[in-house]
């Protein structure tokens, strides 16, 4: 008698406690630096390479393709990507659609679950993912370490939303009804992310995620890290920053400002 095995189903992890803001690293301790640099020279033997376009699962090479350079260092090629073209977006909508008929099915615990579980990779990996956006978007130590912590703090924070809207009450109940309030998953969304948050404003659309709406991207630049992120030069280009810590005391979180190269970029549709 033949038998079928269901595919086993994600661990439910949720994370317990109120939202606490990610910390930030202190780079005046000498061994956070070292970690620091460390990362740097890793992400370092890993550039050049080449990263597929994947549409519904599936790997796809078109002709064009679009190469990301350190602004600080035009000569270096962080990565090399596929340009897709105007014959990859039915594919890619047809692809989110399907994809929509399981994914909002799926339930709030599960979802919230995925993000707290990225939360917790984009931890372990902190420094890594910093160490590309010091090469691709030529942001110094400090404000890698805001871009990353605030991705981390999105996951966080929308999980718990997810979770606490999932019990949502209607304020009032009518006489002779019983009245109910739930959100519901709506549909495939398009998504243009701005590029001076490279990594935390892809994670901000995590809140289209948790309600159950897959989503497909449209990148507006030139070029794309191994993160799938926007490269552009900003105020802090000219530094060496991936030698130039800046002093936390300094640290906001606010947008840099794109220099007369990043704005000349930034419209070419990739």
């Amino acid at each position: 008698m033949a038998t079928l095995e269901a595919p086993p189903r994600p661990r439910v992890d949720l994370h317990a406690g109120p939202f606490v803001t990610e910390p930030f690293f202190d780079f005046s301790r000498e061994d956070n630096a070292r970690r620091m640099r460390s990362a740097i020279e890793k992400v370092r033997g890993q550039l050049g390479r080449e990263y597929d376009l994947i549409i519904g699962g599936k790997r796809v090479k078109p002709i064009d393709k679009i190469r990301s350079l350190n602004p600080t260092k035009p000569s270096q090629v962080v990565g090399v990507h596929q340009k897709a073209g105007k014959e990859h977006v039915e594919p890619a909508m047809q692809a989110a659609l399907k994809a929509f008929e399981s994914w909002s099915q799926t339930s709030v615990e599960e979802r919230a679950s995925l993000l707290f579980r990225t939360a917790d990779l984009m931890r372990e990996r902190k420094m890594e993912f910093m160490a590309w956006l010091v090469f691709e978007v030529s942001k110094n130590w400090a404000e890698a370490d805001a871009d990353i912590s605030e991705t981390i703090d999105f996951c966080e924070f929308y999980a718990r939303e997810a979770l606490r809207f999932a019990k949502a009450e209607t304020p009032i109940q009518l006489p002779g009804e019983r009245d109910s309030l739930m959100y519901i998953p709506l549909g495939v969304g398009a998504v243009i992310p701005p590029w001076n948050f490279p990594c935390r404003h892809d994670a901000s659309l995590d809140r289209q995620r948790k309600h159950g709406d897959p989503e497909t991207f449209k990148r507006l630049a030139h070029d794309r890290s191994k993160v799938h992120r926007v490269a552009g030069r900003s105020r802090h280009a000219r530094r060496r920053s991936e030698f130039l810590p800046r002093r936390r005391r300094h640290l906001r979180r606010r947008n840099c400002f794109a220099s007369k190269n990043t704005l000349h970029r930034l419209y070419r549709i990739a």
